[in-house]
């Protein structure tokens, strides 16, 4: 069984070995809340690559009603309450 999203109230993870795969859950879940008339806040979105070997300008995704896109950000990221970092 494969888990690729985590999510608790309005805070949500997702999880793979590749950016396409993460990408794709994003699409799935853009399109849910499109359906259903829930905007997420592209803005406020981290995003961080662990592990990869991938340059980060290739590692790019988009979320949200406007596609805002994100690198790999080197900073920490707090997700319900605990810090994790690409290094």
């Amino acid at each position: 069984m494969r888990i690729s999203v985590m999510t608790y109230i309005d805070d949500t993870i997702y999880l793979d070995h590749t950016v396409i795969r993460v990408q794709e859950s994003i699409d799935i879940a853009d399109d849910f809340y499109r359906i259903h008339n829930i905007e997420v806040n592209g803005l406020k979105t981290d995003y961080i690559a662990i592990n990869t070997s991938e340059e980060r300008d290739k590692c790019k995704v988009s979320i949200g009603f406007d596609r805002v896109e994100h690198y790999p950000t080197l900073k920490a990221i707090r997700y319900l309450g605990c810090y994790y970092s690409s290094h």
